[in-house]
């Protein structure tokens, strides 16, 4: 079912995206994948259901690797939450910045990202 999932958000449909992922937690209630909740958060983001996507950002503490943090940043950003996603745009730079050099290679997008996005 995550295949699908992804498969339908790549199609654009965030809704069936959201549906299938949601038929699928209530299938297997103990199944954990941090990427299909990174997916679930972003095809609620795609609807317009900013406050729910919030929600499931704010969840993907979990998530390994900065994808996640750098999208709930964004969100925040969108809705001018600015202050708020300054804060994790930083903690992104430093956490690449002090972490092992593989880490760089493996997150230059979200890096980069980041500090596009850090005011001075």
């Amino acid at each position: 079912m995550l295949g699908l999932a992804r498969a339908l958000f790549a199609l654009g449909d965030a809704h069936e995206t959201q549906v299938t992922l949601e038929q699928l937690r209530e299938a297997n209630p103990g199944y954990a994948s941090p990427d299909g909740h990174l997916l679930y958060a972003r095809s609620l983001e795609l609807q317009g259901k900013t406050d729910a996507a919030l929600y499931e950002y704010a969840a993907l503490a979990y998530y390994p690797g900065q994808e996640a943090r750098a999208r709930y940043a964004l969100l925040l950003e969108k809705t001018g939450r600015i202050e708020e996603a300054q804060k994790i745009f930083e903690e992104i730079r430093q956490a690449i910045d002090y972490g092992p050099r593989h880490q760089y290679r493996e997150q230059r997008e979200w890096y980069d990202l980041a500090k596009r996005h850090l005011t001075t």
